[in-house]
């Protein structure tokens, strides 16, 4: 059995649909069963499961031998030493973790740390360091789309090898279906770098009107998502997480998605245009 710790995210929901796809058994480890059913389908397997609940690990890993998760926020390396604890008692055979492209190797960091204890565990395991997101920009980044026609961040130029949530899910539903990838770290990017000024020209094309990016400085930054609702906290995480793509590392391109699942990653037009009525409905529904 496959449990899914993370299943109402972006990853775990194309992960589940992938499994409904191929007929793969699987367990949803959730903290609101009523709410997996009713997104889900009242059909859906699902146990209670909470990070912050220890006494919710062993019940919701027994008779589990296959386990994709990704790790809790902010107290990930604590809480994810002792899920590990609980798998291998429990005799889960194989996980697969998602991690981070931007900090996934940097050391002292969260998702880093929580990396060294899933390879210092005695299970079969995979690492998948996904770069951003390209559904990111139907929601938090497009959070001034609809009102300004721009989008804020503090990226300056630099380029993303942006990866498509699909990709990730058919990456970690092969690795866990299959004997591909034991031990290995997988990097999942598209085979193409672009600009956030690149990628407003795309998003305007679809839209029919002109969007644009904002490139803004740090402070500037902080300021722009406190006034839309975010805490300092949050907005501080995120700036930390631009200085790494300004760096460039974001643009380095993977071939593992090709690697893994025998064809090209989804590129950000062919993104687009599976998404464009999503688009259209998000960013014109007041015009």
């Amino acid at each position: 059995m496959l449990l899914i710790i993370g299943a109402t995210g972006k990853i775990g929901r194309n992960l589940v649909a992938e499994c409904r796809s191929k007929s793969i058994p699987f367990r949803l480890a959730v903290r609101d069963q009523q709410k997996a059913r009713l997104e889900f389908g009242d059909d859906v397997d699902s146990v209670l499961f909470d990070y912050d609940v220890q006494n919710t690990y062993a019940h919701a890993l027994s008779g589990v031998d296959k386990l994709f998760f990704i790790a809790p926020s902010p107290d990930a390396p604590d809480q994810v030493e002792k899920l590990i604890d609980v798998m291998e008692d429990e005799g889960v055979r194989q996980m697969v973790f998602s991690s981070g492209r931007t900090t996934g190797d940097i050391p002292g960091k969260p998702l880093h740390q929580v990396e060294n204890l899933v390879r210092q565990s005695r299970i079969h395991h995979t690492i998948l360091r996904p770069g951003w997101f390209m559904q990111n920009f139907l929601n938090w980044i497009g959070l001034t789309v609809l009102q300004e026609k721009k989008f804020y961040l503090p990226a300056g130029d630099a380029q993303t090898a942006f990866v498509d949530v699909r990709d990730i899910a058919a990456v970690a539903c092969e690795v866990l279906t299959s004997e591909c990838c034991h031990g290995e770290t997988l990097e999942l990017t598209s085979e193409e770098a672009l600009s956030h000024f690149e990628v407003a020209r795309k998003i305007s094309s679809v839209l029919g009107r002109r969007v644009r990016y904002v490139p803004l400085g740090e402070e500037e930054y902080l300021e722009k998502m406190k006034s839309l609702g975010w805490s300092e906290n949050t907005a501080g995480k995120m700036t930390d997480l631009y200085r790494v793509v300004k760096t460039g590392k974001e643009a380095e391109i993977s071939g593992d998605i090709r690697k893994v699942l025998g064809r090209a990653p989804i590129s950000f037009d062919t993104f687009l245009g599976d998404y464009q009525s999503e688009f259209r409905e998000r960013y014109l529904e007041a015009h």
